[in-house]
């Protein structure tokens, strides 16, 4: 931000008419978005609490409990469908060396920048915790419809007190050594792309535009928590201001903003906060609500003020970052410097459908079968209950009531007398008319499995009989086809433009000395950082690609035993044939390739140090003789 607007954003009691204006836009933009997307919140609530297996209590389950008997349950077939789904997809992103691969087009990118952006990328990666980021965001997928990750540049700073050496001084000509003292230095801690999961609950598109097509909207929102002390460092390292304006929640913003009962936006009913703020040195309850939009603005067209005064003169749009805190003051105010020149976040969905708005996710689809499912279960289990118990025909004149309760014995009265126990107490036949019920629920698993294509095989269970492996690797691979479908529709909307998103940061904004902590040595070469670095029309019309490989393991081992097969005929001919062979295709390639398809990583660790090579003659290759046949 420039110091003008920080000026303006830590004015005392008010702010200036133009972060007013800018607040009252963004907050209507982002109500427009909340009244659509507070429609989506009670069908998520639902399925979040059948992928978790939550149902409330009613009074039978209550008196169940009490008898210490088992209660209705959810039965969570919807659980075991989106863990297998999400695994697969995890696994097979996760497969390759690297998880974003470079694939680059044209001669210009001959040399190592794809491998450095790559190096770049991976330690991105590993920074932001990536799996447990990768693991929510398919989950969202599957569980919600819609996944989003938020990609942004971030440098973050750690202020240490380092001890420091004594030193000589001299004093009047008298040679003293000074105490080792300590001082605070600023070190950088780590610069590059922040990478997170954001929840659907917190999540602002523009619903005028269906959400496979969000980055044409207006705006784009989110909001995210922060304490006072986090929002205090961001002041100090320029990135907010104004933030002593902050004024407490209002007693109402839950209600006024939509949000579902059990949504997990919804953190002043689920975690018993007032929502109130730090004010001044007092400490009170109660994060931050950070509202983080960023809108498109024709600045000669927005006016604000009595005066009617303009934005900026420019005729064209420009993204803008606004950040507000508490739905009351604006902590946040610039136009977006990333060269992408994109909302910097990425959304995708399970069924990518343009015709709607919102498309829900693999829970919704399964939800009615997964509702029969487990109502033909507890109806099953409250009948053998009450089968087991029992049900008896009681002559009260002749039985303690009080015995009848629990699982004891029957006393009979005192008058009773010898008589035949039959005219007391008579079981009552019974029959469990439930008894197909569990055949039922096996059939409607089946059904399921057909619909989501998430079944036994995927799950690593094969049905009964005997297979060839030509047959295994035919049913593995057509059972991994609906599943690989969706791991292409999410690489393509989710994962790859996110990888061009952190590129395009980190050719903007890495500086040498983080280039170099991951890159080696080679980074050395200024040539070599400045290709990696490029120009911004080089980054904005760059036609590279990430390539996503959807290959199994199963099909990769396969790929594996061809390759080995094709090198043993190479190597196994005769040494004229293997020699012209050997000119065009390289077989220390060709093994690191079968090593790397079957899981052994690397082949280069096990070559010789330079200098280590045992020296081997070189072949003779034997001259064909002329034979004279005799006369």
């Amino acid at each position: 931000m420039t110091e003008d607007i920080k000026n303006e954003l830590n004015k005392k009691d008010e702010q200036s008419e133009l972060t007013q204006a800018l607040l009252t836009r963004a907050k209507n933009l982002v109500k427009l978005s909340r009244g659509e997307m507070a429609k989506f919140y009670p069908d998520w609530d639902l399925q979040d609490q059948v992928y978790r297996g939550e149902r409330a209590l009613d009074e039978e389950d209550l008196d169940q409990e009490r008898r210490e008997k088992p209660t209705k349950m959810i039965v969570p077939n919807t659980f075991a469908q989106i863990e297998s789904g999400v695994s697969f997809l995890f696994l097979m992103f996760n497969q390759n060396r690297t998880f974003f691969e470079l694939t680059p087009t044209g001669d210009e990118d001959a040399g190592y920048k794809h491998k450095d952006i790559e190096l770049i990328l991976e330690r991105d990666l590993r920074r932001n915790r990536w799996n447990s980021v990768l693991y929510q965001n398919l989950t969202d997928i599957f569980r919600f419809g819609p996944g989003i990750l938020d990609c942004e540049w971030h440098r973050k700073t750690a202020r240490l007190k380092v001890q420091q050496p004594s030193q000589m001084i001299n004093i009047g000509g008298v040679e003293m050594e000074t105490r080792p003292g300590s001082e605070w230095q600023e070190f950088v801690k780590y610069e590059g792309n922040r990478v997170r999961a954001v929840s659907p609950y917190r999540f602002f598109p523009d619903t005028r535009l269906p959400l496979t097509e969000f980055e044409r909207g207006e705006f784009c929102a989110y909001e995210e928590e922060y304490s006072m002390s986090d929002l205090r460092s961001m002041a100090a390292d320029g990135d907010v201001a104004g933030i002593e304006n902050i004024r407490s929640l209002s007693n109402t913003w839950s209600e006024e903003r939509g949000y579902a009962t059990r949504s997990v936006a919804d953190f002043t009913q689920t975690r018993g906060t007032s929502g109130a703020i730090y004010s001044g040195n007092s400490e009170k309850e109660g994060p931050v609500i950070v509202t983080k939009v960023k809108m498109w603005i024709v600045p000669a067209k927005f006016e604000y003020g009595s005066k009617k005064k303009k934005l900026g003169p420019e005729e064209h749009r420009v993204l803008y970052h606004v950040w507000y805190a508490n739905d009351n003051t604006v902590i946040r105010c610039e136009p977006a410097q990333e060269w992408h020149n994109s909302f910097g976040m990425t959304v995708s969905q399970f069924t990518p459908d343009m015709h709607h708005t919102l498309n829900l996710g693999l829970a919704n689809l399964v939800y009615r079968l997964q509702d029969v499912m487990s109502f033909l279960i507890n109806s099953h289990i409250k009948e053998v209950r009450r089968n087991v118990g029992g049900r008896l025909v009681v002559n009260v004149d002749a039985v303690e009531a009080r015995s009848l309760d629990g699982e004891g014995d029957v006393y009979l009265k005192k008058g009773f007398g010898r008589r035949n126990a039959n005219e007391a107490v008579v079981p009552l036949p019974g029959s469990n008319v439930t008894n197909g019920h569990m055949g039922d629920s096996q059939l409607l698993n089946g059904i399921m499995q057909m619909i989501s294509g998430i079944n036994d095989n995927m799950s690593g269970q094969y049905n009964g009989g005997r297979r060839s492996a030509q047959e295994s690797r035919v049913v593995t691979a057509g059972a991994a086809g609906r599943m690989k479908l969706h791991g292409h529709l999410i690489w393509d909307s989710g994962y790859s433009p996110l990888a061009q998103m952190m590129t395009s940061n980190s050719r903007q904004s890495l500086s040498l000395e983080q280039f170099m902590r991951v890159v080696g040595k080679g980074a050395m070469d200024p040539a070599r950082f400045a290709a990696f670095q490029g120009t911004p029309e080089e980054i904005i019309n760059g036609d590279d690609y990430f390539n996503f490989d959807s290959t199994m393991a199963s099909e990769k081992g396969f790929m594996a035993q061809s390759l080995q097969d094709l090198l043993s005929t190479i190597l196994t001919v005769n040494p004229q044939a293997a020699l012209q062979i050997a000119q065009k295709l390289d077989p220390t390639k060709m093994i690191d390739e079968i090593q790397y398809l079957r899981g052994g990583g690397n082949t280069s660790r096990f070559m010789y140090a330079p200098g280590t090579e045992p020296q081997m003659a070189a072949p003779q290759m034997a001259a064909p003789q002329m034979v004279n046949n005799p006369a």
